[in-house]
């Protein structure tokens, strides 16, 4: 994966949605809506069947974190933050948790000093 992601707390989506209104939104690589997190892929296919439900589309990405494995449900990208909180909105009125995560383009090293 190119990216790296960032959940964004609560507090500052209502900041950043604000700035977004006043066309102060900052440049990135958009946002992700994370619909969990699971220790079995058939949890997470489960999830992802409840989400076609609501004829939201979602993928599993596998993450191995300290030799465990797990598999996330994601959504998205989108542009702005005002679209993937609307979806979050629309989730948790489903019973669903969900969490919003910033991609940033991973930085590449500087070169090295030529001596």
């Amino acid at each position: 994966m190119s990216e790296k992601e960032e959940i964004i707390p609560e507090a500052e989506i209502r900041t950043i949605k604000r700035e977004e209104e006043q066309g102060r939104s900052p440049p990135g690589g958009g946002y992700i809506v994370q619909a969990g997190s699971y220790r079995s892929r058939p949890d997470a296919e489960k999830m992802r069947a409840e989400l076609a439900k609501l004829k939201v589309k979602a993928r599993l990405e596998r993450v191995k974190i300290e030799n465990v494995e797990w598999f996330r449900v994601k959504i998205g990208p989108y542009e702005n933050l005002a679209e993937a909180d609307r979806l979050r909105t629309i989730l948790k009125k489903n019973g669903i948790d969900s969490v919003v995560q910033k991609m940033t383009p991973r930085q590449s090293p500087a070169p090295a000093a030529k001596h």
